[in-house]
């Protein structure tokens, strides 16, 4: 979600440049469309890539896009999050939603890779 997205740009990017691993979906979460960071990079990297599928949710805003929650979207666009590496980052109580989402599908713990601090800043 928002800012916290920026360190996982340049591991996107190297990713699809070095062709590692399968399918690769990218879940970028915003407020409103006028908050939207990214969009020309993400375009840009979506076209050139047929593996990478950049998902966009709004969660105050009607659009005609997905609407809510990034998270709520995970089981609809991957199926099982099962077997699947997870990186998640971003507001801190998105991360913390995002890895119990991903723990009540079965997910373990050492297949999700986030900076770790975020349950502290959740009140």
């Amino acid at each position: 979600t928002g800012t916290g997205a920026s360190p996982m740009l340049a591991m996107l990017r190297e990713c699809l440049q070095d062709g590692v691993g399968d399918d690769v979906y990218w879940f970028h979460g915003e407020r409103r469309q006028e908050t939207r960071l990214y969009d020309d990079f993400l375009s840009v990297l979506d076209a050139e890539h047929d593996r990478l599928s950049v998902i966009h949710s709004l969660s105050d805003e009607d659009w005609s896009g997905r609407q809510g929650r990034v998270q709520s979207h995970v089981a609809d666009v991957v199926g099982s999050p099962d077997g699947v590496d997870w990186y998640v980052c971003g507001v801190p109580q998105m991360v913390v939603d995002t890895v119990d989402l991903l723990e009540e599908h079965g997910v373990s713990d050492s297949q999700i890779f986030r900076e770790g601090w975020e349950s502290d800043a959740v009140a």
